[in-house]
């Protein structure tokens, strides 16, 4: 099940994503120590790239999203802008190489001659001279090739596309959970202040058209500008290879309107926490870490376990009810039948293989304290994240659907979010109950992009 899978495969190294002339989508892989950065089209397109890599979406495009063909052409300059009309004062500076040097190393094809006899793609064309492209942080899925595939379709692109997706350390930061079970199913990520943890994420950088193309599909979420970030392009945290060495202080970054999830943890724990995704690899975490599936499993439990009670402690511990949490997004198509048919979510009980932390309830745990369920070191070749068992009687989901253990049970409480619009409306609305912003004080928010009820791309 696609949910389940998330946030999808990427590669263990930078690459570009291709949208071809030829109505077929694949990604080539890059050295991350010959990235030069994207100051002007050339940096790029004289990359040595690796073969082609075809990408089959098992999903199709729902945005509102229009053909390529027919848009402003991208203005001049080596300066990134972002496309929807956000002011000049919050432009990234994306700068030229600094040695200027365009090595054509390697045996293997430049991309520039790769999208031609590859994809169909005329270089000159699609990026002329000056096209500016803005650094924007891909941390969960928008870093798979799959997932770029939904929102990159050929039917939206027939003239091409092409997204360099640039692996990155970020620092201070993890990738937590969302208050959010998206329109496709899964619990989705944002970003969380984390002071000592490092992160591995990506960088997508997008011309106007397809930031434009993005912003259509992150319905939930704000387009946030981050200053004063420790961002290394072009490195793996783990691995050993060496980088490209550049830096960036200033990203953009789409983050989850209402923050981040803190889960309420069932005694002896108790209070709340953030949860990171476990298949993120990071380096001294601080907080604790599940896999898509264990935490699809925790989410079921909570709201089984809450079906029957009448009112949920948010994490801010004041009681707040369904009928209040669905006021959430100002959407008024979750009435009080959803929320008596969803119930609120109650405490739940990590697997027993999840360290959490110490603490008191409700405080961030000492930067000596390290979860010890941070992610194995990714492979050498594109692979999903490795699932851990859940624990948990699993008998249902909460919506008149029992199961025969967990296994069965979170599939029917995944199908239900993915067939029962008004349920997971509901249960987005009790999540929204114990959602806190965003930490990280030096951000800016530049346009909200829906509410949190918004359908995203399938």
């Amino acid at each position: 099940m696609v949910s389940q899978g998330y946030p999808y495969p990427r590669p263990s190294t930078s690459y570009v994503f291709i949208t071809g002339a030829n109505g077929r989508c694949a990604y080539h892989e890059i050295d991350n120590a010959a990235w030069r950065g994207a100051g002007f089209p050339s940096a790029i397109l004289d990359l040595p790239v690796g073969p082609r890599i075809s990408v089959e979406s098992n999903g199709s495009s729902n945005g509102t999203g229009t053909s390529d063909r027919g848009r402003p052409a991208a203005t001049a300059g080596s300066r990134s802008n972002l496309a929807a009309g956000s002011g000049s004062n919050s432009a990234i500076e994306v700068s030229a190489s600094s040695g200027g040097s365009e090595s054509r190393e390697g045996a293997g094809l430049t991309l520039r001659e790769a999208l031609v006899e590859a994809h169909g793609i005329d270089a000159a064309t699609l990026l002329p001279p000056g096209t500016p492209f803005t650094p924007i942080l891909a941390i969960g899925s928008n870093a798979g090739p799959e997932q770029l595939a939904r929102k990159f379709p050929p039917a939206l692109f027939p003239t091409g596309a092409i997204v360099p997706v640039v692996q990155c350390t970020l620092s201070g930061f993890d990738v937590v959970y969302a208050p959010l079970i998206s329109s496709y199913g899964s619990a989705t990520a944002t970003l969380e202040a984390s002071p000592g943890t490092e992160v591995e994420v990506f960088i997508t950088f997008l011309t106007p058209p397809l930031q434009l193309r993005m912003h259509e599909t992150e319905g939930a979420y704000d387009l946030l500008r981050l200053d004063g970030v420790a961002l290394l392009e072009g490195q793996a945290l783990v691995g050993g290879a060496p980088g490209s060495g550049r830096r960036l202080s200033s990203v953009y970054q789409y983050n989850h309107s209402l923050g981040t999830l803190h889960l309420p943890l069932a005694p002896p724990r108790g209070g709340s926490s953030p949860v990171a995704l476990s298949e993120i690899p990071a380096r001294r975490r601080r907080f604790p870490a599940l896999s898509q599936v264990e935490m699809q499993a925790a989410l079921m439990r909570g709201f089984l376990a809450g079906s029957s009670s009448g009112g949920s402690t948010s994490s801010s511990g004041a009681s707040t009810s369904d009928a209040e949490a669905m006021e959430f997004g100002g959407d008024g198509s979750c009435g009080a039948e959803v929320a008596a048919a969803v119930g609120p979510l109650a405490p739940v009980e990590l697997p027993p293989r999840v360290d959490v932390p110490p603490g008191p309830a409700d405080e961030a745990p000492s930067l000596s304290a390290v979860s010890t369920a941070t992610a194995a070191a990714p492979s050498d070749t594109v692979t999903a994240g490795k699932a851990g068992s859940s624990s948990g009687s699993g008998a249902g989901d909460g919506c008149g659907g029992g199961g025969g253990g967990d296994a069965e049970g979170l599939d029917e409480f995944i199908i239900s979010n993915l067939t029962m619009p008004d349920i997971r409306r509901g249960r987005v609305a009790a999540l929204a109950a114990h959602a806190r912003p965003f930490s990280y004080a030096r951000h800016e928010r530049l346009m909200s992009l829906g509410t949190i009820f918004s359908k995203n791309v399938e």
